[in-house]
């Protein structure tokens, strides 16, 4: 009999507690499963991305697809795309002018594109490989490594100024090195299919496919939990009948 009292007021004590941890990792599991991040489809190789803090936008360079993508941050979903040079890389937000800049290594040029039509309203050409780009709104200029093929590597950086953008006046860039600084290059108002309004383009959004294994983990050690609750569920009522089947 005391045997079996001390069993049971162990069961009683144990059951809580295991109730208790079910819950709670319950309540971590679930957090866990909505903090998956969403998954946006855009082109191939998405090498550089900007945010449009005016629009809600992102701009994703795709460097092996030839074009931007355009996410609204408001439903995470690509919206348009916009086609620029080849093999995009770098890309920069002009907060001053509402313009995108892209950076075209294959095309050794840098596009300009309008965040109010998402088309391409003007094209940097004659650039010698450019890549990362920065803005300084300071000065109202963009800043365009341009450190060329690996074949023939440069020391340059090239700096366009956004001053007569919108304005039907040619902008002009200047490229400088550690030592020299070269005449002005052009800027040609882009034609052709480059400029045309963009395109939409299919998206995809929602949570991560596959689980990680810190889930998995917890699913069974939460299963587990309610087999051992289950056992001595099953062992008390087992105990409570023997106890009331012997004779007083």
């Amino acid at each position: 009999m005391k045997f079996m009292a001390v069993l049971t007021f162990g069961l009683r004590t144990l059951a809580p507690l295991l109730l208790l941890a079910l819950f709670l990792l319950s309540a971590f599991s679930s957090s866990l499963v909505h903090a998956q991040p969403a998954t946006i489809i855009v082109g191939s190789e998405p090498y550089g991305i900007a945010y449009d803090s005016a629009k809600g936008e992102l701009f994703v360079a795709n460097h092996n697809s030839g074009w931007v993508s355009v996410i609204s941050d408001s439903t995470n979903a690509a919206t348009a795309s916009v086609p620029v040079g080849s093999e995009p890389f770098g890309i920069t937000y002009d907060s001053a002018k509402g313009k995108v800049f892209v950076s075209n290594y294959g095309a050794n040029s840098v596009s300009v594109i309008s965040d109010s039509t998402n088309a391409i309203v003007a094209t940097v050409k004659g650039l010698n490989g450019p890549q990362s780009l920065a803005y300084d709104s300071a000065k109202g200029e963009v800043f365009v490594a341009t450190p060329g093929p690996v074949t023939s590597p440069t020391s340059t950086v090239s700096v366009i100024s956004d001053s007569t953008l919108g304005s039907g006046a040619t902008p002009t860039a200047s490229t400088t090195s550690s030592t020299t600084s070269t005449s002005s290059q052009s800027i040609v108002t882009a034609t052709g299919p480059a400029s045309s309004s963009a395109t939409s383009v299919a998206s995809s959004t929602g949570s991560s496919s596959s689980l990680p294994l810190s889930y998995l983990g917890l699913v069974a050690i939460h299963a587990a939990l309610l087999l051992a609750l289950g056992g001595l569920a099953a062992s008390g009522r087992k105990t409570r009948k023997t106890v009331s089947g012997r004779p007083q």
